[in-house]
């Protein structure tokens, strides 16, 4: 595996300066499993000197070189990789602690390290050489500052990352091999190729990576009759395209769909989208405009998997920073779309009903002396969408829009709002079930005086009901640049569940409401994670994929709105116990 040394010549020296491979250096080199060990630590090794190793995408490791060198010059030292053996790159630095200034997400990462600062010094570890030792670097950049070697030996240190989506847009995918090696300034190689260490990558079941949706509502996972799972999100903070991805796996692997018609909106600043029928129908505030997508499912009897209609303008420009939009798909095909804009010095929330082509702007409350800021939807029953959305003097409130575009009274949720920027979008997508042929909607919102969630149930769009409390803690508001809780309501008819990430620890908990017992009391789902936002539904999976009832959810489990650790999360729903049959009683 290793060249060994021979006293060379003048000539041979001169030769090795000008770029020959021939007994130009000897290369060791060993893989740390992640990044807990000290830099000089001999230990959290992944492998043996030598060894190749896979590793698990999204995930810190380290690379440790060992270099003896008899080139007569001082010179600097420059990653490279080969991905499956295509051609090398120069490796890229991603700024992973300060993600604002990333110039591009690359597809391999050289990052910082909690164990050393860039340029702190290794010593003689390795036990490759024998020759004389020269203090070398454990770098967070791909390159090394100059060192004269000749018939000496030093190491240098790299910390990296190989994560999924990434700039292009392009994704790497479990069995992807990705080859490195070290060469000098002027891209000449430090060895041949059986000194380069190589990494077989493992992409976890369920890890998708990229960049979540900043201010969500129902982003996903979709299922179609095929069984197949959908989902939107941006391949990365520095690449924000829109991306439909599908998991065909019951949502261990995830791939985007027709991403060369993608599109040409780009930033998912808000998004909400329905999958009615073959298609999903999506409303998308990118930059400075609201668009309509419409996206073909795998049982489209024509075209799946594809874009039926992209970027068709419902509003802009739109000079309101503000990210919200809503959405719901009536009988017929007709669409309704919910949006934020300024009109006459005041953020205000309008709507619109798509019925070949949009129709004209409705205002959806004009209340002086307010601005109105996030807006969430559900469709209840004979096409009334019920609407709820937040004004800044702290009140939520709801209002119907029956199918013939009849507007219902303004009524409060709760005047709890909260009148910080940071609680502008204090709402999750309400639900809809039928309970015995009455409507039931439940409306979920974060009360800013104690940071729990609450419910309201309005039946047969009448008053809303009594406040129940859902949440046991504090819930985490304000992350991933979303002003929307890190919460999620999803119903199994008439019985809902309440996902949400703690305030204090962002740990995922788990409540349940049944029409007889309410809420009741919270379970911590997952422990030690850092849950940013979050949104699922109930489903069935389809036979070959186990065909188990579960809440999927798809969560950002620490990425604070940048890149990397979006996840496909589930739920198993128990099996509920057939009732009991009094004596003589025949079943239903």
């Amino acid at each position: 595996m290793t060249v060994m040394w021979r006293r060379l010549t003048l000539g041979c020296a001169l030769c090795l300066a000008a770029g020959s491979l021939a007994s130009q250096a000897e290369v060791h080199f060993r893989i740390r499993s992640d990044d807990s060990q000290a830099l000089n630590a001999d230990g959290g090794w992944e492998a043996a000197l030598d060894a190749n190793a896979a590793m698990t995408a999204q995930k810190k490791f380290r690379l440790r070189f060992e270099i003896e060198d008899v080139a007569p010059r001082s010179d600097g030292f420059k990653l490279q990789y080969s991905k499956n053996g295509t051609g090398w790159k120069d490796a890229e630095a991603y700024p992973d602690d300060d993600p604002d200034n990333a110039p591009s997400t690359p597809e391999v990462w050289v990052v910082t390290s909690a164990q050393y600062d860039d340029g702190s010094q290794t010593t003689d570890l390795l036990r490759g050489s024998s020759a004389p030792f020269v203090r070398g670097w454990g770098k967070e950049t791909p390159v090394t500052g100059r060192i004269g070697l000749r018939g000496k030996h030093t190491e240098v240190e790299f910390t990296l990352v190989v994560p999924t989506f990434h700039d292009g847009p392009r994704q790497n995918k479990t069995g992807d091999t990705f080859d490195f090696r070290l060469v000098r300034r002027d891209n000449t190689a430090v060895s041949g190729a059986a000194a380069n260490p190589r990494i077989t990558l493992t992409v976890p079941p369920g890890l998708i990576g990229g960049t979540y949706v900043e201010s969500p509502n129902r982003i996903g996972p979709f299922k179609d009759g095929n069984g197949n799972l959908y989902a939107i999100i941006e391949p990365a903070e520095t690449d924000n395209v829109f991306m439909v991805i599908q998991s065909a796996d019951g949502g261990r692997t995830w791939t985007e769909q027709d991403g060369a018609n993608r599109p040409d909106t780009d930033d998912l600043e808000s998004v909400d989208a329905v999958l009615a029928g073959d298609e999903l129908h999506i409303v998308h505030h990118g930059g400075k405009q609201v668009v309509y997508h419409a996206f073909r499912v795998s049982t489209h009897p024509a075209n799946p998997d594809t874009y039926r209609l992209t970027d068709e303008l419902i509003a802009g420009p739109i000079t309101y920073d503000e990210q919200a939009v809503a959405l719901e798909v009536l009988s017929g095909g007709r669409v309704r779309c919910f949006y934020a804009r300024t009109a006459g010095g005041r953020g205000r929330i309008f709507y619109k009903t798509r019925d070949n082509g949009w129709g004209s702007e409705q205002s959806l409350d004009s209340q002086p002396r307010v601005d109105f800021y996030g807006v969430a939807a559900v469709r209840g029953a004979a096409d009334k969408v019920h609407v709820v959305y937040y004004a800044d003097d702290g009140n939520i409130y709801h209002r119907s829009l029956s199918s013939a575009g009849v507007l219902s009274d303004r009524e409060s949720l709760t005047a709890d709002g909260g009148v910080r920027g940071s609680e502008r979008f204090p709402l999750m997508p309400p639900v809809y079930w039928d309970e015995a042929g009455e409507e039931k909607i439940m409306i979920g919102y974060r009360k800013a005086s104690d940071g729990r969630i609450y419910t309201r149930i309005i039946t047969n769009d009448g008053p809303p009901g009594k406040e129940s409390r859902a949440s046991d803690h504090a819930v985490s508001n304000d992350q991933a640049q979303s002003c929307q809780p890190t919460a999620n309501l999803a119903n199994d008819g008439s019985t809902v569940y309440l996902h949400y990430a703690d305030a204090a620890t962002e740990d995922i908990f788990r409540d349940v409401y049944t029409p007889a017992t309410g809420w009741g009391s919270d379970v911590e789902e997952q422990d030690g994670v850092e849950a940013d936002l979050i949104r699922g539904i109930v489903f069935a999976h389809s036979a070959g994929n186990g065909g188990a009832k579960v809440i999927g959810y798809l969560v950002d489990m620490g990425s604070d709105g940048y890149t990397g650790t979006v996840r496909y999360e589930e739920y198993l729903i128990p099996a509920r116990p057939a009732p009991a049959i009094a004596a003589g009683e025949k079943p239903d």
